[in-house]
């Protein structure tokens, strides 16, 4: 498991420490809130922007990243044209855009586990039933299923049940960190001291994930299934979700 890519990935839980969406929403909205006092809405749009870029910069920019960091703008210049959004159409031409860009992508795993794991969440928007956060977790494991077998030729069994243990902290963490970072700037030790308080709930969330890990029936390592195997399940979910639309 830990070979592999470590605890986090062999639970299924690589999305909870994975730099994506959720963490560029909360540089967003605190980069926001502090522009619109500064500037106002409309002359705050591009340090938005620019803090949005940064944060992809020093997370790596990875794929995912990427992704999210070039969705939420064009998000944001369509809010400030006075357009709708819609999530699917603008993970398409976010994708678009990063393929145009670096047609590398193309052969990047992480950038199309992003782009399923993302179409999973867009559908786990729909309906009410389970808890958001389950569903969401479901409907991304659901996504990117074939994509896991057919590359690392692992599944886990047991990324619900711990999903539903471990998230809760997630959001805390993650707009306590944002805070420490914030007041950092201007008092390194108010900074840090905020930042400590955050340590003992990622201690939790590691201690439960390292326990999961350890379960001999966690996960099963199977052979990788081939790209026929990945289309043929990707047309029976397509399949399957326009007849439950329909039935809704």
């Amino acid at each position: 498991g830990c070979a592999r890519g470590g605890p986090f990935r062999s639970v299924g839980l690589s999305h909870v420490v994975a730099a994506s969406g959720y963490n560029v929403s909360v540089v967003a909205g605190w980069v926001g809130v502090a522009g619109v006092r500064m500037w106002g809405r409309r002359r705050s749009i591009p340090f938005v922007i620019l803090g949005i870029v940064l944060y992809v910069i020093l997370a790596g920019a990875t794929a995912a990243v990427i992704r999210a960091g070039v969705m939420a703008i064009l998000a944001i210049i369509g809010i400030t044209w006075g357009r709708k959004t819609d999530g699917m159409w603008l993970l398409i031409l976010a994708s678009w855009v990063m393929v145009m860009w670096d047609p590398g992508f193309v052969d990047d795993v992480g950038f199309w586990l992003s782009v399923a794991a993302t179409v999973g969440v867009l559908l786990a928007g729909r309906g009410a039933w389970w808890s958001v956060d389950l569903k969401t977790t479901f409907m991304a494991q659901v996504a990117t299923m074939p994509l896991i077998l057919h590359y690392f030729g692992m599944l886990s069994l047991v990324a619900l049940p711990v999903t539903a243990i471990v998230l809760w902290p997630i959001p805390i963490v993650m707009q306590s960190l944002a805070l420490a970072v914030g007041l950092g700037l201007v008092s390194p030790v108010l900074g840090q001291l905020i930042s400590w308080s955050a340590w003992p709930l990622l201690r939790y969330v590691t201690w439960m994930v390292e326990v999961a890990e350890k379960w001999r029936w966690a996960s099963l390592t199977v052979e990788p299934v081939g790209w026929g195997w990945v289309i043929g399940y990707y047309v029976a979910l397509i399949i399957l979700i326009n007849l439950i639309s329909k039935r809704s």
